[in-house]
């Protein structure tokens, strides 16, 4: 039996798996597009400012590890969009979300590396 009300609530179903996997995809772009660009303007700029402001002073290990592996991060964040992407689509959507999260993880560490030589600047410059 399709009744009037069965073939609405499947075209409703259709339409929330197009919109989750259209939000999925725009998620995923922006995040890798905010990614990208930390990696490639925003630490480059900071490298600068270690140069200036710290000469010679030795940098934490984690900032030291963002700063040598910055196109090391971006391919593999790269990767991981696209990795996400196939699982999305293979109906995986917990390992999709994992994915994502992992991307935010990632550019959390990133903006937290970049500011804690900073925060040691200050700290100094207050005492």
């Amino acid at each position: 039996m399709n009744t009037t009300a069965d073939r609405f609530f499947i075209k409703l179903d259709r339409f929330f798996i197009r919109l989750v996997r259209t939000f999925w995809i725009v998620f995923s772009l922006v995040s890798l597009s905010l990614n990208v660009f930390i990696q490639i303007s925003i630490v480059s700029k900071f490298r600068q400012i270690f140069h200036d402001v710290l000469p010679g002073r030795p940098l934490p290990a984690i900032t030291q590890f963002i700063l040598t592996f910055q196109i090391e991060l971006v391919i593999f964040a790269i990767a991981l969009m696209f990795l996400g992407l196939w699982i999305f689509y293979s109906r995986r959507t917990l390992w999709s979300g994992l994915i994502l999260f992992v991307i935010a993880v990632q550019i959390g560490v990133t903006i937290f590396a970049l500011f804690l030589p900073l925060i040691g600047v200050t700290i100094y410059l207050s005492q």
